[in-house]
């Protein structure tokens, strides 16, 4: 589908005027209060964390499906795997598995079953991941 420049720029405009409304709704003295009793390497700790979630869940979703014809690459991985995860955490998580799926098995090489069992084994490496963490 595209979308012709005069939209895309309306989109932009409306998003841009939500966020705006949004960040004034916020407690500002409450947030600085709380940044400012926090402890910088925590912060950083956490902020490295989350920008490492999508490169190493795409490596881990290429180690699972093993090789494939024609290759997959690693940058192909990333982007159906970022979509996946704002699928998964704009609408229900069953949503968001059945789009990732979708996207998956549509990628050369990989097909329905195959982009199942990752699902499957995905979902496993979470829950173990999850268990250690706790």
């Amino acid at each position: 589908m595209v979308i012709s420049r005069p939209i895309r720029l309306l989109l932009a405009l409306l998003v841009t005027a939500l966020a705006a409304w949004a960040v004034r709704a916020l407690p500002v003295e409450r947030m600085a209060a709380s940044l400012a009793a926090a402890q910088l390497p925590w912060i950083g700790a956490a902020v490295l964390a989350h920008l490492l979630i999508q490169p190493v869940a795409a490596t881990q979703w290429g180690l699972l499906l093993g090789t494939t014809t024609p290759p997959l690459t690693w940058r192909t991985l990333l982007r159906v795997f970022s979509l996946t995860s704002v699928a998964n955490n704009t609408a229900n998580s069953l949503v968001g598995h059945a789009a990732g799926t979708t996207m998956l098995a549509r990628l050369p090489g990989v097909g329905v079953t195959r982009a199942l069992s990752l699902l499957v084994l995905d979902q496993l490496c979470v829950g173990v991941a999850k268990i250690t963490v706790l």
